[in-house]
């Protein structure tokens, strides 16, 4: 069979173009449709190369390894952030539409964060646009990125010596790495009625489509891999680039030329415009034959171009894909007649994306930039240009924004995900946002009154860089000003939900490490340093986080408990440094309080009838919490923890019950599943499945002990530290308390989580309290 996605020019541009521009708004950076390993030329930090049919081409590296007399950068011992944890363990490009992870040869769904290999998943989409992208990366997943100074100083050298480069090249400046990948698109056309969809795709496996009532699947393209893939394996493969661009007149001439001039089919398919979603053909995978990158269907090793050329931009004739900065910078050129060059990171888009919630159109935006004259390097002579620096874009008629304003000192960070629904225009119009320059408010009290703000685009911005915010901030300003903007944020919309749980580890660690932590109410009579606060100052707002319905928000609040629970044992078995406030103590304290009340604490939460006064006492808000700020009202789908059980307790039968267990269900079951608890759109059918039977009895205690189940599953699972004795005994106690459970969903998530401690608790205590559970 014939590769028609090698062979068909057209379509090897049209997936991968699609792919990454649904993508763009969500990771914050260009997604690879083929991605590979960093030490094969799939991506590193300055590497040098092109965007190809999907792939990161590299020639050369910036810091190790250039051609003729093009200098070498040395390389940078500080402003670089490497294997940083990336907390998305799902990305799409819409909610509406929803998956199913099955796991080929049986009728499990594959859990979030992705612990199974990707090759064994056969996505089941229930599609509700014409098009729609995903990206579900397994663990580990770590990014590396430059600082804005670093930026700076690769630009410099690629404005001076891009005419000895390849046209269309660009140089990485952060990369998002996986131990594999999943990811797909799909596109549809929109009917009256849909049912259930089955097809066998060439090269891609057997495809599912859910019923959809607006939309019925036309094709689903998608990649997976390596086959070898094995849950000890190391975040090698390359799936997001961020990168710098330049872009000279000759570039924009030349495509302009190839545009208005027919040639043979194979170019003039590659040239035209993307094509719409029901013209696209099922392609078949790459072969390894046919396609030397690594595809979906396995792990292909690619030796990376060393060998090329250096060749004078005139010569640079060849083709790369649709790139959304490379639209950018050529109307740049196009209204901008004064520079004869246009330089840019691809960061400048993310930043847009975050403060006016749409991706910037071409000739919907104008740069905010930097114009000087600079003396280029060309083959054989030196050129005097004149450069325009793109700093950030900004929609036409805005003289700057106000988020411009308020966050110039921040750091800029790309964007982590922003939701289609929450698109919204320019927020100059706010009123409560117009300060005065002269109203010596620091940084911190402008956010505390930008949280205010009615527009969801202001409140993300802000839940988004307030880890960034504390660094700048003292403890006082940080507990008067920020901690009680935790609350509400919590329980606002879920775009801000999403985009706070992304960094409330990190928020949770600076105000652990800069306060002095106290085991209930913080004294009042105390106003000497350090500032004091409670240690369940944070158990209300993982309370409520953990137990949300949306999937991401759920699965990331999961992986914070995680994340915490490691720093905790890599400080006390001298891995990292500890700090003064955080000592063994310290740290003793917020250990007990995640184990004893956060995770074990869940499955005890509205337990009326055990009559032991010490058992945990968990999601109940704290005194020394103050949370008096008002924030817009949060969705239904936000509803706080205790007024979801105050809800189910008070439901005696109908359809309220099932639907909360249904909806919980697909949260602790990570199936990417979404909506409100209550939406009959979202809802499965309860007379099918591993529900039926036991819906009617699936109380609110019983919905807690499900979620206790799959948390304890998620930190024996991807914990890196090895859990401390007292940790191991809890939780086994709890997990062998559950496996007798009423419920047979609490059971089945029991059996999970019993699996994942065998593997981590030590031998002594899997003999004495684990093994007996076999002989019962």
């Amino acid at each position: 069979m014939p590769d028609i996605l090698r062979t068909d020019g057209r379509i090897s541009r049209t997936l991968p173009n699609a792919y990454s521009e649904l993508m763009l708004p969500v990771c914050g950076g260009h997604a690879l449709w083929f991605p590979r390993k960093v030490d094969l030329g799939g991506g590193a930090l300055g590497d040098i190369g092109c965007i190809d049919d999907g792939a990161f081409e590299k020639t050369f590296n910036v810091y190790e390894s250039l051609p003729g007399d093009l200098p070498l950068l040395q390389r940078p011992t500080t402003g670089v952030t490497l294997d940083e944890h990336f907390n998305m363990p799902s990305m799409r490009s819409s909610r509406r539409s929803t998956i199913d992870l099955h796991i080929s040869g049986s009728s499990s769904v594959a859990s979030l964060p992705l612990s199974v290999s990707p090759a064994t998943i056969e996505p089941r989409i229930n599609l509700q646009e014409e098009k729609f992208a995903f990206l579900i990366p397994p663990q580990p997943v770590q990014m590396d990125h430059l600082s804005l100074d670093r930026r700076d100083e690769l630009r410099n050298w690629l404005t001076v010596h891009r005419r000895m480069l390849r046209e269309g090249s660009i140089i990485i400046t952060k990369v998002v790495r996986s131990s594999g990948w999943l990811g797909g698109v799909a596109t549809g056309r929109k009917v009256e009625t849909g049912a259930a969809l089955t097809a066998d795709a060439p090269s891609l496996g057997r495809v599912e489509f859910g019923a959809s009532r607006t939309y019925e699947a036309t094709m689903l393209a998608d990649i997976k891999g390596p086959s070898n893939w094995t849950s000890n394996a190391n975040a090698e493969y390359v799936l997001v680039v961020g990168f710098l661009m330049a872009r000279g007149r000759f570039g924009q001439l030349r495509d302009r030329f190839r545009l208005a001039m027919p040639s043979s089919s194979t170019s003039h398919a590659r040239t035209m415009p993307p094509a719409q979603p029901g013209d696209l053909p099922t392609p078949s995978r790459p072969s390894r034959e046919s396609q030397p990158r690594a595809s979906g269907s396995g792990d292909v090793k690619t030796e990376p171009l060393v060998d090329i050329e250096v060749l004078s931009e005139s010569d640079a004739l060849e083709e790369t894909d649709s790139i959304l900065l490379t639209s950018i910078l050529d109307h740049i050129l196009i209204t901008h007649e004064d520079i004869d060059v246009a330089v840019a990171d691809s960061s400048v888009i993310a930043d847009f994306i975050d403060a006016y919630g749409v991706l910037p159109s071409p000739p919907e935006i104008e740069p905010v930039m930097t114009t000087r004259s600079v003396h280029v390097k060309d083959v054989g002579r030196t050129l005097v240009e004149s450069v325009g620096f793109v700093d950030r874009l900004r929609p036409v008629g805005i003289a700057q924004h106000p988020v411009d304003s308020l966050f110039q000192p921040l750091t800029r960070t790309l964007s982590d995900s922003h939701p289609e629904q929450d698109r919204l225009p320019p927020p100059a119009r706010d009123q409560i946002l117009e300060l005065s320059p002269e109203d010596d408010l620091t940084d911190v009290e402008r956010a505390y009154l930008f949280a205010q703000s009615q527009l969801v685009s202001h409140r993300v911005h802000i839940a988004r860089h307030l880890p960034a915010l504390l660094e700048d901030t003292t403890p006082v300003d940080a507990v008067t000003y920020i901690m009680p903007l935790l609350g509400p944020l919590a329980q606002d919309t879920e775009a801000v939900q999403e985009v706070l749980v992304a960094g409330l580890a990190d928020i949770m660690r600076w105000f652990f490490t800069h306060c002095a932590l106290v085991q209930g109410d913080v004294p009042e009579d105390v106003r000497d340093p350090p500032v004091m606060i409670s240690v369940q100052s944070f158990t209300p707002l993982l309370g409520n986080l953990l137990m949300h319905p949306h999937t991401l928000v759920g699965a990331s609040a999961q992986m914070v408990v995680v994340k915490t629970l490691d720093r905790i044992r890599s400080a006390d078995m001298g891995v990292t440094a500890t700090d003064l406030l955080f000592g063994a103590v310290e740290r003793g304290l917020v250990e007990r309080e995640l184990v004893f009340e956060v995770v074990v604490g869940l499955a005890h939460l509205d337990n009326e009838d055990d009559s032991d006064n010490n058992l945990p006492r968990v999601l109940q808000p704290s005194d020394g919490v103050a949370l008096p700020l008002h924030i817009a009202p949060p969705t239904e789908s936000a509803m706080p923890t205790l007024q979801l059980v105050e809800s189910l307790r008070g439901s005696s039968s109908g359809d309220a019950l099932p639907a909360a267990i249904a909806a919980l269900y697909r949260v602790v079951d990570h199936c990417a599943q979404n909506g409100d608890l209550t939406s009959e759109e979202h809802s499965v059918d309860l007379s099918q499945g591993p529900l039926s039977g036991d819906a009617s009895s699936m109380d609110a205690a019983g919905i807690c002990r499900l979620a206790s189940m799959s948390l304890i599953a998620t930190i024996a699972n991807n914990a890196i530290m090895p859990l401390s004795h007292e940790t191991q005994i809890a939780f086994v106690e709890e997990v062998l308390r559950q496996c007798e459970d009423p419920n047979f969903v609490v059971r089945r998530e029991a059996a999970f989580a019993f699996s994942a401690l065998c593997k981590v608790v030590s031998q002594r205590n899997f003999s004495k309290q684990m093994l007996p559970l076999f002989e019962r």
